[in-house]
């Protein structure tokens, strides 16, 4: 990712470069709401298969 944010600086105008930016920003908090909704998905089948069990 660092090398990709120095060749952005060096193509990109500043307005660009900001746009950029915040898109990769964009997408880092959209991986990371994925991986917490399959987190919470498989804890969700852990209960319902626990009662399922009961």
């Amino acid at each position: 990712k660092q090398r990709d944010l120095a060749k952005m600086k060096k193509c990109l105008r500043p307005e660009e470069l900001t746009n950029q930016m915040n898109q990769i920003e964009i997408s880092v908090q959209h991986e990371q709401l994925e991986e917490r909704f399959q987190e919470l998905v498989e804890d969700y089948r852990r209960v319902i298969e626990r009662l399922a069990q009961e």
